[in-house]
């Protein structure tokens, strides 16, 4: 897995670049940071489910200065692109109940942006959520330009850009694999898309996709054992008898897989790891292969 430093995607020529470098399946996720908090957004949707989902994962890692890092992923439906009118959610996938406070402290103490320095700490919960969910998918789609990988096929949803369009759509017949001649294509496109769109436009399309409803907040069982296991200091906790028992839910399996994907990405360097936590999330990549 391949990590990104790549500069703000801004241009049709950048959004051309990235999408080569996403259909050669150099880029799995791109990185940028929410203050010193890690943030990686996934290349890739999650096919699965009935809804519209965007997951914002809290996962635990002494690796990072803050002892968590943000992992962000789009779940769509089978043959569903990111311009769609099913339900929208937004979720975040928190390790232990309570974190979401922890979680927004840590938030609006590190950034600097002035939207967020404003959130009314008596506010409620919900609206001081989905104020940083904004915050998030706005600097995730700086870094992304909007792409993602769905099914195989690269789809563009990139509202800063005045764009919003899947990719068959905007490229009837190219199938799976986007041509070098199909991308020009699309950059110039979406060169002549920019020059049209005001400023003004595009920020008012960008909070109009922002606008997911109230977000949802889950305790996902896969973050609470691996933050359990990461500050166990005596050997007490096993990760693979924690999980033993998470399988049997077949309804439960694609929010699971989700999980495995967020801590593989946050963790998969693993350094200074215990062999217990490495051979457990060994064994979750090979559950999440068997489920594919």
């Amino acid at each position: 897995m391949k990590k990104l430093w790549d500069p703000v995607v801004q241009s049709a020529e950048d959004l051309q670049k990235t999408a080569g470098r996403l259909l050669d399946g150099g880029m799995k996720f791109f990185r940028s940071k929410l203050g010193t908090l890690p943030l990686l957004s996934s290349g890739t949707a999650f096919v699965g489910g009935v809804r519209d989902e965007t997951h914002y994962f809290l996962v635990p890692t002494f690796q990072e200065e803050g002892n968590y890092a943000l992992y962000r992923i789009r779940s769509l439906p089978n043959g569903v692109g990111p311009e769609n009118d099913l339900p929208k959610a937004r979720i975040f996938q928190l390790p232990a109940s309570g974190t979401e406070n922890h979680l927004i402290n840590l938030l609006t103490h590190e950034l600097t942006d002035e939207q967020l320095k404003r959130i009314d700490p008596d506010s409620p919960l919900a609206d001081r959520l989905e104020t940083i969910a904004d915050e998030i998918d706005y600097q995730s789609n700086l870094v992304s330009g909007g792409l993602v990988i769905i099914g195989g096929a690269i789809a563009i949803a990139n509202p800063l850009l005045g764009v919003g369009i899947a990719a068959n759509s905007l490229l009837p017949g190219l199938g799976a694999k986007l041509t070098t001649h199909g991308v020009k294509h699309a950059s110039d496109w979406l060169r002549e898309r920019r020059k049209k769109a005001a400023k003004t436009k595009a920020q008012t399309a960008a909070r109009k996709e922002a606008n997911a409803g109230t977000p949802e907040i889950r305790q996902h069982p896969l973050l609470s054992i691996l933050e359990k296991t990461i500050h166990d200091r005596n050997g007490d906790v096993d990760p693979m008898m924690e999980s033993r028992n998470l399988w049997d839910d077949p309804t439960q399996l694609n929010n699971l897989r989700l999980g495995i994907q967020a801590i593989g990405v946050v963790h998969e360097n693993r350094k200074a790891l215990s062999p217990a936590l490495d051979n457990w999330m060994k064994h979750l990549e090979e559950i999440d292969f068997a489920l594919k």
